[in-house]
């Protein structure tokens, strides 16, 4: 993106622990996600209105991020594609507070994790532009906090939304 041409079309200060929010739009795209966490354990979902999905799941105990596009769109010119989960080691993460960024394009995305420690690349052919962002925190300790979360877009398609807070159970996000 180009920094001279963008603009902040979500600004949240804080996610608590067990609480989600979704925003919802005309589009995403082109976008860039970021935040501070000081917690290994949410989950990041991209759909759009004929319920495809990427999902993006930190997890602590197995130290990774696991990464679903099993349901992201067009994946039958190739049987491998998407037909499974795959994990993102996240064991060279240093403790501590940490900046998650991820950039979306029409047909990749980008995740950057903590100064750029650990990266991946990941190619999604929906049949329609992404349209909504879920951030769930799910944290089992209230010291297990996502903050400073924003959603900057470049010009375009009108991403104005709409932001729905949820306060969900303090049970882990199912993978």
């Amino acid at each position: 993106l180009n920094t001279d041409s963008t603009e902040v079309v979500w600004n949240q200060g804080k996610l608590e622990a067990g609480s989600e929010v979704w925003f919802r739009s005309d589009s995403l795209l082109p976008g860039l996600l970021k935040f501070r966490s000081s917690t290994r354990d949410f989950r990041v979902s991209i759909r759009n209105a004929v319920d495809e999905e990427v999902s993006l799941y930190m997890d602590s105990q197995s130290q990774s991020l696991l990464v679903d596009r099993i349901f992201s769109g067009n994946t039958s010119f190739e049987p491998e594609f998407a037909n499974k989960k795959y994990y993102v080691p996240m064991d060279r993460l240093p403790e501590g507070e940490f900046e998650f960024r991820l950039w979306l394009d029409r047909s990749s995305i980008e995740v950057f994790i903590g100064d750029a420690v650990i990266s991946t690349s990941l190619l999604v052919f929906p049949n329609e532009a992404f349209n909504q962002l879920v951030l769930s925190n799910s944290a089992l300790s209230e010291k297990g906090v996502i903050q400073d979360i924003q959603l900057i877009k470049a010009p375009g398609k009108a991403a104005r939304g709409r932001v729905d807070a949820t306060k969900a159970s303090n049970k882990k996000t199912p993978h």
